[in-house]
């Protein structure tokens, strides 16, 4: 488990609550909506979801290059942006898990 009072960790737990919630109100039409909607209600229905997830996360989040140089200084808009742009690809490893 990853240190969970770390900025970055903190940061993209936020993120994920953040993303979580704008999945459930995003259009029905969008691309995997049914998957993203679970994912979302896994997360925002559980106190621990976004620690929970953020730790399944962290590996992933660190491949992106600003995230990995500056990981005590990158700003709350590129971390959700990392997010985001992770979500489809780590919903499909959550499906073979």
């Amino acid at each position: 488990m990853f240190d969970t009072a770390h900025v970055l960790f903190r940061q993209t737990a936020g993120a994920l609550h953040s993303v979580a919630c704008d999945v459930l109100n995003e259009d029905p039409a969008t691309e995997e909506h049914a998957a993203r909607k679970v994912w979302a209600r896994k997360i925002l229905l559980d106190n621990d979801g976004p620690v929970m997830e953020a730790d399944r996360w962290m590996w992933s989040m660190l491949t992106n290059y600003v995230l990995a140089a500056s990981p005590t200084t990158t700003d709350d808009n590129i971390v959700k942006a990392v997010v985001i742009d992770l979500l489809p690809i780590m919903l499909k490893q959550h499906q073979h898990v």
